[in-house]
């Protein structure tokens, strides 16, 4: 799922039931997709090992959800792959 909505600029659908417990690479998946605002609650992000800069730049992302729901990131391989995960949000 590597940047796969990278730059999707007016890109903003449910992708709530989507089955990401095989995924192992969400790096700069929603990367500058700064329309997308839609509940990720349900993923399963157990199995994920990249999620460098994921939503850099999704201005529109509500990211406050995943944190109070806590996505598992115990597989991230190294804390330097999400450190930029929710770069550029503001609170």
């Amino acid at each position: 799922m590597k940047a796969m909505f990278q730059m999707a600029r007016l890109f903003d659908q449910p992708l709530d039931k989507w089955d990401t417990s095989s995924v192992k690479d969400m790096s700069h998946m929603f990367n500058s997709a700064t329309s997308f605002n839609q509940p990720l609650v349900n993923w399963d992000t157990s199995g994920v090992k990249y999620m460098k800069s994921m939503f850099a730049n999704a201005s529109n992302f509500s990211f406050r959800e995943l944190l109070e729901d806590s996505w598992d990131i115990s597989s991230v391989s190294d804390i330097s792959n999400i450190d930029d995960v929710f770069e550029d949000f503001e609170e």
